[in-house]
């Protein structure tokens, strides 16, 4: 394949993601070798197409071929790390998250790939708080927010769970988080009326 039928199938490709025609721009991406690609722009495309399909594998093989040319900077190393640790590839995704570390400054992602890394491997609800409550003093981030009021009411820190609910609904005020919350909040405040919402009724 000539640069040009390169180039132009990678536009087509392009064109495509950006219409989020995301299988199409797959069955294009599946016929191209992409081992003399250079361009981060291009790559940084093919990982999130792939990512967007489900296709860790694959999300995996670019996040490499970037990394060994020097290309993404922190950002594909957080995202390279977060690919490893889907897939359980825990000795690589440690290897990667000490290596973010030491690119990170104060960029609060470090929370999430440290608690991401820990659950993987199976570490106590405690822990994971910890983590989690470290995290949120310095961004209440919604998925994670919702995270910890989750691992609250499942240790039965019910108080902690209601206070950090509230706090998700104030600050984020509409969208599904806030619904999972209010309805958490809710198990936790009126749990007979909860149980009975679940019985069928006869």
């Amino acid at each position: 394949m000539n640069n040009n039928d390169f180039y132009g199938n990678l536009d087509r490709i392009r064109k495509l993601y950006l219409k989020q025609s995301y299988d199409e721009a797959v069955k294009i991406a599946d016929k191209i070798d992409f081992k003399r690609l250079k361009d981060w722009k291009y790559i940084a495309m093919l990982i999130n197409l792939y990512e967007a399909v489900g296709r860790l594998e694959d999300v995996k093989y670019f996040c490499i071929l970037a990394y060994n040319r020097n290309l993404g900077g922190k950002k594909l190393v957080y995202k390279l790390t977060k690919v490893m640790i889907r897939l359980e590839e825990i000795d690589e995704a440690e290897e990667l998250y000490d290596e973010y570390l030491q690119m990170a400054g104060r960029d609060n992602k470090k929370y999430e790939l440290l608690y991401e890394l820990k659950a993987v491997q199976g570490a106590k609800k405690t822990e994971l708080i910890k983590i989690l409550e470290d995290y949120m003093k310095r961004d209440l981030d919604e998925k994670y927010a919702y995270t910890l009021a989750e691992l609250y009411a499942k240790t039965k820190q019910n108080a902690k769970c209601v206070n950090f609910c509230n706090k998700i609904i104030e600050r984020f005020e509409t969208g599904d988080v806030v619904d999972k919350a209010s309805a958490l909040k809710n198990s936790i405040e009126n749990p007979q009326a909860t149980l009975n919402s679940e019985i069928p009724c006869r």
